[in-house]
């Protein structure tokens, strides 16, 4: 199982264009790995900057 920190949600979410590309070349070498994120992480992503 991999954990999310909440920098890599975020990088997602916004769709920033030099770490998008890294973050689709990680994701897509995880296979069948399941992907989770913690409360915390959930509620560093709810609030704005």
């Amino acid at each position: 199982m991999v954990y999310l920190d909440s920098c890599i949600v975020i990088y997602w979410v916004e769709e920033k264009a030099e770490q998008i590309n890294a973050l689709k070349h990680a994701f897509a070498s995880l296979g069948e790995e399941d992907i989770a994120y913690s409360p915390l992480v959930q509620l560093e992503c709810m609030i704005y900057p």
